[in-house]
């Protein structure tokens, strides 16, 4: 059996430490006010284990000194702790009674900008590459007419291959990963060789992928034809996943897409199913499209 993904150890590290006011308390303990405003005020055990472990790790705070105050809050589980931390590539060598709570984030702390990555394919047509920058300039729009537009930063990845998409997702670190481009008839995702040549890449290869990345993204969007497949695939390894039903419209994309990153980069607390549903019905006043949301069972189970 396989060791279980870090995200997932530290969440249920959190869960067997805590309930869930306990953990609500040793997050504004440790790290005061200014994080603590993010976090829901009441709610499930695991609910609100997942969105602390979310947090810490959206933040950058998965670090040694997250798991040495871990320690000083349970010394008894000092077993336990310094093995999510291992699974994290950190290795505990405090003693517990040397161990100090870390400074507090104060409030002028910035958080870390949240990297949309979107990749695109290299479009032959005419017709395909004005409807790919049509998509492109909503979606950048859109982020800058939200609310929260300084927490997010869209990046491009143009004319992707497997290796460019591979070098790319483990150098960003994305946050949400796009894909727009082809998809064909058997659910694969239409790529560039390094030849030049159109490649079908199957959903198992992206999984795969996604697999490897350090850090699980928070949502990927396959907006290319007949990707249901692609987003089913690729689920166990993100939170949240978007794929189409058959053949896209190239009018109703951009629509759809500017309206989930309007409404994703609006709010403190992030709903992508809520998100979502706002971009379908969008796209539906003008037209009709067969999105569908994937979540992730550790997600779902966050959200109850």
């Amino acid at each position: 059996m396989s060791a279980p993904r870090p995200e997932k150890a530290l969440f249920d590290l959190l869960c067997e430490l805590f309930d869930a006011s306990e953990l609500l308390r040793f997050v504004t303990l440790t790290y005061g006010q200014p994080l603590a405003h993010d976090l829901p005020e009441a709610g499930s055990r695991s609910s609100v284990a997942f969105e602390v472990a979310g947090l810490l790790d959206r933040r950058g705070l998965v670090r040694p000194e997250l798991f040495e105050a871990l320690v000083c809050a349970a010394p008894a589980k000092r077993g336990e702790v310094t093995a999510v931390a291992a699974s994290w590539g950190y290795s505990l060598r405090v003693q517990p009674s040397a161990i100090s709570t870390p400074p507090a984030v104060s409030e002028s702390t910035d958080p870390p900008r949240r990297i949309i990555l979107l990749c695109t394919a290299n479009a032959a047509a005419q017709n395909q590459r004005l409807r790919l920058e049509e998509e492109l300039r909503a979606i950048q729009d859109a982020l800058q007419r939200s609310c929260l537009r300084e927490h997010y930063e869209a990046r491009i990845c143009p004319a992707i291959t497997f290796i460019t998409v591979l070098n790319e997702m483990d150098d960003q670190d994305p946050f949400i990963i796009h894909f727009c481009g082809h998809g064909d008839r058997s659910g694969n995702l239409i790529l560039k060789d390094e030849l030049g040549d159109e490649t079908a890449v199957p959903p198992k290869r992206i999984a795969e992928l996604l697999e490897a990345l350090p850090r699980r993204p928070l949502l990927v969007v396959f907006a290319t034809c007949h990707s249901r497949a692609l987003a089913e695939a690729v689920c166990p390894h993100v939170e949240y996943a978007i794929g189409f039903e058959g053949a896209l419209d190239d009018e109703l994309v951009p629509i759809f897409s500017a309206t989930l990153y309007r409404r994703l980069a609006s709010r403190a607390e992030i709903d992508v199913p809520r998100s979502f549903q706002l971009a379908a019905l969008a796209a539906r006043g003008s037209g009709t499209i067969t999105a569908q949301l994937f979540v992730n069972a550790l997600a779902e189970q966050g959200n109850s």
